[in-house]
């Protein structure tokens, strides 16, 4: 399977002007869970809501494969300088992740009205 990568151009005022995402694998989601588990503060451990945050945040890193025409995660070592982008350019990066990643739901209205019931 080809996974699409997408180029955005982030809002002024971010951390970054383009950034250039990979859509993600199932593999891809558990690794990006194994990150998140071993990067949690063992404060916030057991609690759903971090972990979930944690989770998306690790699989939005292993998303991202370049910033600003620089190539990053080729080395196997997810995009650290993530965890030190400010809150607006997280919130455009979950957008962008959402779009790559997620279904419309108009797509999967269309595909549950043509389910054939066996």
């Amino acid at each position: 399977m080809d996974r699409e990568t997408k180029e955005y151009t982030l809002p002024a005022g971010c951390d970054c002007g383009k950034i250039v995402m990979r859509e993600l694998t199932n593999r891809d989601q558990m690794e990006a869970s194994m990150w998140a588990d071993k990067n949690i503060e063992s404060a916030l451990r057991g609690n759903l809501l971090a972990e979930n945050m944690q989770e998306m945040h690790e699989a939005i890193r292993l998303s991202i494969v370049e910033v600003d025409g620089e190539k990053v995660g080729a080395d196997g070592v997810p995009f650290k300088a993530l965890d030190e982008y400010s809150m607006r350019t997280m919130r455009a990066l979950r957008a962008y992740f959402s779009d790559l990643n997620g279904v419309d739901e108009d797509d999967i209205k269309k595909s549950i009205a043509g389910a054939v019931i066996r």
